[in-house]
């Protein structure tokens, strides 16, 4: 008897923690203003085991922001057309995601969105085909509540505060974060937001030397978020490929010891301006 006693006690007392939390959640959640909160659309694969979507709902709605959850892609187009949420967060990986990420990279309502993932698994494949798609970060499980809600409120932050200013001219380097168009040496170049926001930093800043912790904060958008040496590695050597591929690869310098270094060919067009005067 004094086992069963014992034991309803127990369950009574995870009962009411959770119930405290849930009740936590609900005041972080409370709306004061609708239209001025950030919205989170939370996308589940409903195959994958360890996609516990309760408990990434509960943590996300503690940055404050307004949560949708959906299963499918349809439901989550149908959203992002209607609701237009900031960031997209994406949990348990699938193959059909890789072609859906690319395809919102390249559409004018959705080329803007932040997207992150949440893996079910520690794999390096898995992650380079998400960043690959056009996602802005990776994040494997299991991860803690506070690491999810800092990269959520990196990528919130960011969402608010890029300038968005063209720079540049098609003739040399040309960029244009309204329209997510690249042109470099007169050829028009399609990147990933991450990519596309790194060379957009790296060239409002040529001739600079960057560390590699510098790099890793422009690529997070946020001084406090994290990124593995070699994750900034692959991010370099992809964007460098592109440059290569329209015969600029070696504007992106390795600075060894230090870090990376972007130096664009000047235009011509204000080389014989500045020759005229």
């Amino acid at each position: 008897m004094l086992f069963i006693l014992l034991g309803g006690v127990m369950i009574h007392a995870a009962h009411l923690a959770e119930a405290t939390w849930l009740a936590h959640t609900a005041k972080l959640d409370a709306p004061q203003d609708p239209g001025k909160r950030e919205r989170i659309l939370l996308l589940v694969d409903p195959a994958s085991p360890s996609a516990e979507h309760p408990p990434v709902e509960l943590v996300l709605r503690r940055t404050g922001a307004l949560v949708q959850i959906v299963t499918a892609i349809p439901q989550a187009e149908r959203l992002l057309r209607k609701w237009q949420p900031q960031i997209l967060v994406i949990v348990g990986w699938f193959p059909l995601l890789a072609d859906w990420c690319l395809r919102l990279r390249r559409q004018p309502p959705t080329f803007r969105l932040s997207v992150l993932v949440v893996g079910t698994s520690i794999s390096h494949r898995e992650a380079m085909e998400a960043l690959d798609a056009g996602a802005d970060a990776y994040l494997s499980a299991p991860l803690t509540p506070q690491l999810l809600v800092a990269q959520v409120q990196a990528m919130l932050k960011r969402a608010q505060g890029w300038a968005l200013e063209r720079i540049g001219d098609t003739e040399s380097l040309c960029l244009d974060p309204v329209a997510h168009r690249a042109w470099i040496l007169g050829q028009e170049v399609r990147l990933p937001r991450r990519m596309f926001h790194l060379l957009y930093y790296l060239a409002m800043h040529p001739d600079h030397t960057f560390s590699i912790a510098e790099v890793a904060a422009v690529l997070n958008a946020e001084k406090g978020g994290y990124m593995q040496p070699n994750s900034v590695a692959a991010q370099v050597y992809r964007l460098r490929k592109v440059l290569a591929a329209v015969g600029a690869g070696a504007w992106l310098e390795t600075v060894h010891g230090f870090g990376y270094r972007f130096t664009p060919q000047k235009s011509t067009k204000n080389i014989i301006e500045i020759s005229a005067h």
